[in-house]
């Protein structure tokens, strides 16, 4: 005989599957047609960027709204080619986009031409009433169009194609962009939300699980309704895709998953979407308590994935939720004082399990030593039991512990950090001590502490007392914010910490994550345009984050180059580098320095380190027989724009019975002053390969298309050997200058976008040999700067810290 339950629940599944089996008809019917092509299948906006393949004649499947910006006697017909977009506005600012049609390579096709329209939704406008659009598009005009704001250009020259942007979207508010494709353009084009909208605009936030629900007023389910933010996959709803746990530890596998709209999960078409799903277990839920519901594997949905990890808590109501809450031991006395976790139930029943008698009906009861189990009913009549042990002791203990052993704060001025002492639960009263004298104010078993000091607690209840280990809290500071500031093609940090301080580099995306970078040190080099910002993480753990910082890379393209050579077989040789407007650029880019890397044939030329300007390795490579020279040379005279000697190698002579050798230019690149490589700087260099060709009285040139003529040095050509001390320096700068011939000498000092800030002294007259001189600094504030030393065929650069 079958019961009535029974009888019910038979009923409820044959509804449940012809209710499926229908669904998945209609979804069938409709899945032929590409999302897009209608109003109410709108592609959803997730993310900044979107190309569209697509745009043929049979994609657009409805007759398009009236559009004022159309002429009246537009050919409608012509405009039902187009596609449908639905956009979400996650933070409130201006909501901008271009459409670039592309041709068939890729790129900017100017002769499509695309109009469009964007709608706001609301309750009462939605497809099929949308009333007239916020901003519309027509213009007969090819190439790039939209709501980019740009709507004339440099000149004054309205651009019809264009647009203003919407100003003031909000948050929550929804939006339809129809992009209309009148001449049955067919390869497609770039929706670009990222170039005129406001950051974060149209980004859809992550795909999250919203809620665990389950029936009202019930006291056991064996069923949950869970929530997504998002329409995700029916079929990757899986039993083993998730994890249900309650707060106490306890785990309810999952044995059956069904969608809304589409019943069980694992029978659902593939592409099928839907947004509540149902969960069912075998054993029931029967108390009131906090669940985690957790995602074990990515789920896919229409914007985004639910990525593994992924967990959202909720109070599942059912049964009455109930504790004993209480001491359950007793020094003194006749029993301890125990008490439900709650005073709302409609009933309380004591039982001692030992002897089956009631022993209590209300809220709180005194028990002697035994077993004991409370029930109580709700005000939905379902009941609730729980148990507890009672024992008579002459001591008990209490342990104190910082929440997640975290025994130190950092002293920053909001108060934002602290430490959470938890003692053992359940004492009636609590006595905080700190550095031994009791603190008044807090009784509970949680203190927050703001202050470092000793801290221990004293718990009391049911006679009883006991007194808790003591815990030592720390306080550190906090590191000043630090101060950025773009110098050309790298961010340094003003108010810099000496290592062993850390800096970690943090990109901040345009949907408002946050990318984390290396520790790069205090100077930093990005490689593409963006916001930055740096946190700063001192010895004591205390960290601190800068303001942002947009960073705009410039590019520069310098040319190296070198002379034309006449020199006789077995005589020195010097080869001059030119750099056209490397002064220029280099302070443009940020750096004072250029580097080069020269290979050559090792058993032809010999290069003389001793006398290198400039030459900062010198490498052997007996297995190829090769030599490499790097070099480096400051860039001065930064109002210099005519090509510049920026460095002279001398070689050793060329042997007589060799045919020919060659140079070979390996890498050029730019350096920040403290030794990182810069991005933006493009090097075209005019000869990459310089060919030495050996002949009686021989004539050895660079390969065709240098500018700069090569110029013969003696062997006493002017050379300077530099030092200054101390360094860093307070206030009196002492400078060893050792020429190997008499020359008037400039020195000055400069910041590190090149901008001299003292000159120390100008076309002096030093004799040969070494001078000392002591020049005053304490007018320069604290920072880092280049000492500079030029005579009229040399110059010495070196690193010069200043401190005050």
């Amino acid at each position: 005989m079958i019961s009535t339950f029974h009888r019910v629940c038979l009923c409820l599944l044959v509804i449940a599957c012809f209710a499926s089996t229908a669904t998945v008809s209609v979804f069938a019917q409709t899945s032929a047609l590409p999302r897009g092509s209608r109003c109410a299948d709108a592609l959803p906006v997730c993310q900044i960027e979107i190309t569209q393949t697509r745009t043929d004649s049979t994609f657009f499947s409805e007759l398009p709204p009236q559009l004022p910006c159309l002429s009246t006697n537009a050919n409608i017909s012509a405009q039902r080619n187009g596609i449908w977009y639905k956009v979400n506005i996650y933070r409130a600012g201006a909501l901008g986009f271009t459409i670039r049609p592309l041709n068939a390579n890729g790129r900017t096709d100017t002769t499509a031409n695309y109009d469009w329209a964007i709608f706001k939704l609301s309750d009462s406008s939605r497809c099929g009433a949308l009333g007239s659009p916020v901003v519309c598009n027509s213009a007969r005009r090819g190439g790039i169009t939209g709501a980019a704001g740009i709507v004339q250009d440099e000149r004054g020259v309205v651009n019809t194609a264009f647009s203003e942007t919407i100003a003031n979207v909000q948050r929550g508010e929804e939006y339809l962009l129809l992009v209309l494709n009148p001449n049955n353009h067919t390869t497609g084009f770039v929706l670009d939300f990222g170039f005129s909208s406001s950051p974060n605009v149209v980004i859809q936030p992550p795909v999250q699980v919203l809620s665990l629900a389950t029936p009202s007023r019930t006291c056991l389910t064996n069923t949950v309704t869970v929530r997504f933010s998002d329409l995700v996959r029916v079929g990757s709803m899986t039993p083993e895709a998730f994890r249900l746990e309650s707060e106490r530890g306890v785990q309810r596998p999952i044995t059956l998953i069904s969608a809304q709209r589409f019943g069980i999960a694992a029978s659902a078409i593939a592409d099928a979407y839907d947004s509540v799903f149902t969960f069912q277990f075998n054993e029931s839920i029967s108390q009131t308590e906090t669940y985690n519901l957790r995602v074990l594997k990515d789920i896919p949905s229409r914007c985004n994935v639910i990525l593994s990890g992924a967990t959202t808590a909720s109070v599942i109501a059912v049964g009455p939720r109930l504790d004993i809450r209480g001491l359950r031991a007793y020094c003194s006395g006749t029993g301890a004082r125990l008490a439900a976790s709650s005073d709302k139930f409609a009933a309380y029943l004591w039982t001692n399990l030992n002897t089956g008698n009631v022993v209590g009906t209300s809220n709180t009861v005194i028990l002697p030593e035994g077993d004991y189990k409370l029930s109580v009913i709700d005000a939905n009549g379902c009941i609730g039991e729980s148990v507890a042990t009672v024992r008579s002791t002459s001591a008990v203990t209490v342990a104190l512990s910082a929440a997640g052993n975290k025994a130190s704060f950092c002293n920053r001025t909001d108060g934002s950090d602290v430490v959470l002492l938890n003692a053992t639960p359940e004492f009636e009263r609590y006595e905080w001590l700190v550095n031994g004298v009791v603190t008044t104010g807090t009784v509970s078993e949680r203190y927050i502490s703001d202050a470092p000091g000793r801290y221990q607690v004293r718990a009391f209840a049911n006679g009883c007392m006991a007194e808790s280990n003591v815990v030592n809290i720390q306080m550190f500071a906090v590191p000043a914010k630090p101060q950025l500031r773009q110098i050309g093609n790298y961010i340094s940090v003003d108010n810099r910490i000496e290592a062993p301080a850390r800096y970690f580099w943090i990109r901040v995306n345009r949907n408002g994550t946050l990318t984390g970078m290396n520790d790069f040190g205090w100077e930093f080099a990005p490689t593409q345009n963006g916001t930055y910002i740096v946190r700063v993480n001192n010895t004591s753990g205390c960290t601190e984050d800068s303001d942002t910082l947009n960073f705009t890379l410039t590019p520069v393209r310098v040319r190296l180059s070198t002379g034309s050579y006449q020199v006789p077989h077995s005589r020195t040789f010097d080869m001059n580098f030119s750099m056209t407007n490397i002064t220029k650029s280099v302070v443009e880019i940020g750096s004072t320095t250029i580097s080069f890397t020269l290979r050559f044939n090792n058993r032809i030329l010999a290069p003389f380190p001793g006398v290198q300007r400039g030459i900062i390795a010198n490498v052997n490579d007996s297995a190829n027989s090769t030599r490499r020279l790097t070099c480096a040379w400051a860039a001065v005279q930064p109002n210099n724009t005519a090509p510049t000697t920026i460095g002279t190698l001398r070689f050793g002579a060329i042997l007589g019975n060799t045919t020919a050798t060659r140079i070979v230019l390996e890498d050029v690149f730019c350096t920040s002053p403290m030794g990182k490589r810069l991005s933006g700087i493009t090097f075209d260099p005019e000869s990459g390969t310089f060919t030495l060709l050996n002949v009686p009285k021989g004539f050895i040139s660079t390969t065709a298309g240098n500018v700069v003529s090569g110029e013969q040095r003696e062997e006493n050509a002017s050379a300077i050997t530099l030092s200054s001390r101390p360094n860093p320096v307070e206030s009196a700068l002492l400078l060893d200058i050792d020429l190997n011939e008499e020359s008037p000498v400039s020195a000055w000092i400069q910041d590190a976008m090149g901008n001299p800030i003292q000159h120390l002294m100008t076309n002096k007259s030093l004799k040969r040999g070494q001078q000392n001189l002591s020049f005053d600094v304490s007018m320069i504030p604290q920072g880092l700067y280049f000492l500079v030393v030029r005579t009229p065929t040399a110059a010495k650069t070196s690193l010069l810290s200043i401190r005050r």
